[in-house]
């Protein structure tokens, strides 16, 4: 065989596994910057969710996407709660480490405090009726820092506490606290919140709280924002035939954001490792080889985190018309899959299931694919409830990291990515 045939050969062999498979490494880069302290949690303070959104349409626009609409993005808006400026806690006049030690609850109002009293609301308090009468006390209400633990507390104490924080108990009682500080017996688990209370609150680890404490010190800002603007983005590959319907691949970018001025939550399983699979979907669709037969569009949700926002805008103004979408693959938390996938909508769609599995069992991708049916859990929900046919697909195991600041990119192991890549390249094509 001469040179130029075998350099013609491993070309070939190159092109292969260039527009033939996954690529990992890309992958990898995807969350890298997607999680990146720039990106700064792809939340709500500055523009971190702006920036995110700019970056995936620069992959969108290196692979040809043709956007949905005249652009990739679908302008929409919701009110969220933030905390833009720098935010403390201590007890006793020890300093504790925001994100690792406790968190701003995020639904908190902005409060300050030092040196405040403490009072435990745990099954102790609530079997002292003198206890709970001071309740009533204007001053005894406005000077301490009220530690809420439901440990060993009956149903309707747990739902006092309840009440505390919800606000509903304080507006029935015609006070405001000053502070509320939730134990946490567990993991610290941040969220997003729409509104805001009037006063501080925040979730503080079990081992910080004991009944030894004499006095805490707090400082927390939040701001409502009550338009946040964001956008979904959306494009397509047109198919190898005139077909008019649509195979979507979707996944959320947008993720927790900031807690203060300094911690953030990287958010690369949830979900950077979904949009990075989705943009490695573009990537590999973007070579026409490689095209299903009908079109194939991407689409990166914001609002999420949120509420399922982005996808429920989405469907209540479609950049596809929803009856010409022929399945949806939503990816969300995909970075593991040590103990195999779960598929929720299984159930609902026993036909394109039996499918999936035939794949697997044939290709043995995974040991185990579970099956779940209806759950309001991700992105796909809003559109199972329009009627559309659509699978959630998350993997399972691995590491815990979820809704903290431990969920980074490089302790995201991307154990069975390759292969779900593969399976559900394999799915597209039968579909």
């Amino acid at each position: 065989m001469t040179i130029r045939k075998i350099l013609s050969l491993v070309f070939f062999c190159l092109l292969c596994c260039a527009t033939n498979a996954q690529d990992i490494q890309y992958a990898r880069s995807q969350i890298k910057e997607l999680t990146s302290p720039a990106m700064m949690g792809r939340g709500y303070v500055a523009k971190s969710q702006q920036y995110a959104a700019q970056y995936i349409a620069a992959q969108f626009q290196k692979s040809q996407l043709k956007p949905l609409g005249r652009q990739y993005m679908q302008q929409f808006d919701f009110p969220v709660n933030t905390f833009p400026q720098k935010i403390s806690f201590s007890i006793d006049g020890k300093t504790l480490v925001p994100g690792k030690d406790y968190l701003v609850e995020e639904m908190s109002g902005s409060g300050s405090g030092k040196n405040k009293k403490v009072v435990f609301v745990d099954k102790d308090f609530f079997s002292d009726a003198s206890q709970v009468k001071q309740f009533s006390d204007e001053a005894f209400v406005k000077e301490s820092v009220f530690i809420l633990d439901t440990a060993g507390c009956k149903d309707e104490e747990k739902q006092m506490v309840k009440f505390m924080v919800s606000g509903v108990f304080w507006k029935q009682l015609g006070k405001t606290p000053s502070c509320l500080v939730i134990v946490e017996h567990k993991k610290l688990t941040w969220s997003v919140s729409k509104s805001a209370m009037p006063y501080a609150i925040f979730t503080v680890k079990k081992e910080f709280l004991n009944k030894g404490i004499k006095n805490i010190s707090y400082d927390v800002t939040s701001k409502l924002i009550p338009e946040f603007s964001t956008q979904n983005l959306a494009g397509y590959f047109n198919g190898t035939t005139p077909e008019d319907s649509f195979i979507v691949i979707t996944g959320h970018y947008d993720h927790l954001g900031m807690m203060g001025d300094s911690v953030y939550f990287p958010g690369a399983n949830d979900n950077a490792s979904g949009i990075s699979m989705m943009l490695d979907f573009v990537k590999y669709y973007s070579s026409e080889q490689n095209r299903p037969k009908c079109k194939i569009a991407f689409v990166a949700f914001a609002g999420e985190e949120a509420g399922l926002l982005g996808s429920e805008y989405f469907v209540n103004n479609p950049m596809i018309p929803l009856n010409r979408i022929k399945f949806l693959i939503n990816l969300d938390l995909v970075g593991t899959g040590d103990e195999g996938i779960m598929v929720v909508n299984a159930t609902e769609h026993p036909t394109q299931f039996k499918m999936l599995e035939k794949i697997n069992k044939d290709k043995k991708y995974f040991s185990n694919i579970g099956q779940r049916g209806k759950a309001r859990n991700s992105d796909h929900y809003w559109f199972t409830e329009k009627g559309v046919k659509c699978f959630f697909i998350y993997t399972l195991g691995g590491i815990s990291a979820y809704h903290d600041i431990y969920d980074r990119a490089e302790t995201l192991p991307l154990t069975k990515y390759d292969n779900l890549f593969r399976l559900i390249r394999d799915f597209v094509s039968e579909l």
